[in-house]
């Protein structure tokens, strides 16, 4: 009796809110909690680092303006366009291709994909990914760690682990890349559009200035 005494109670209370929330006379309350919801809501988008991020790469770049010298000789007839500024706003972007080779240098990371294929007493090909820990799960050889190793030792470091369960005579071993990872990266100052960016793990600095489209330019 005591439980759906509360209840009930319970029921009424919301009942009677919601009575006098939609009230004719109690418009202006309900503007103000509408205004409540709406500021706090553009708060936490405004406080999101993935929000403006994405706004300023999605927001079209403004056309590019001309310096006081270059409006000078288009007014005498002869064109000039400040050389490198249109490199940047070519439609295809400058991206490493994933599928060149890796130099042995290469450090690998979480995410990273090896191809390993084992011959011989053995045969068996494995596609294998770095987890976040930095560690594969390897048949015939367990969990071994490659997070930091360049991929020339990561080579003889599986060579050398599978050694230590079949002879070097019994069974022949190659690694190659697959997938690689990607890293994000963040472009501030004056960039035309700055933010932050995901590239290739192959890329440079170049890479990611033109991602985010060149260098802002200034008019004099």
């Amino acid at each position: 009796m005591f439980v759906f005494s509360y209840f009930n109670w319970d029921f009424n209370w919301i009942a009677t809110l919601l009575l006098k929330f939609t009230h004719p006379e109690t418009v202006h309350l309900r503007r103000v909690v509408f205004l409540i919801l709406s500021g706090t809501l553009a708060l936490i988008f405004a406080l999101s680092p993935d929000f403006w991020a994405y706004a300023e790469q999605a927001a079209p770049s403004a056309p590019r303006a001309h310096s006081a010298f270059e409006r000078y000789l288009e007014a005498k007839g002869v064109p000039l366009v400040q050389f490198g500024y249109d490199l940047f706003s070519a439609s295809a972007p400058f991206e490493p291709s994933q599928n060149m080779p890796v130099n042995p240098d290469y450090v690998l990371g979480p995410g990273d994909e090896l191809r390993i294929s084992i011959w011989g007493k053995i045969n068996a090909d494995y596609s294998l990914t770095i987890d976040r820990d930095g560690k594969i799960n390897m048949p015939h050889a367990g969990v071994l760690f490659l997070n930091g190793l360049t991929f020339s030792e990561a080579r003889k470091f599986l060579a050398g682990e599978l050694a230590r369960y079949y002879l070097p005579a019994e069974v022949k071993l190659n690694v190659s890349m697959g997938m690689l990872r990607s890293v994000r990266v963040y472009v501030t100052g004056k960039a035309e559009r700055p933010g932050s960016y995901n590239v290739s793990s192959l890329s440079t600095m170049i890479n990611a200035l033109f991602a985010a489209g060149g260098r802002q330019r200034t008019v004099p």
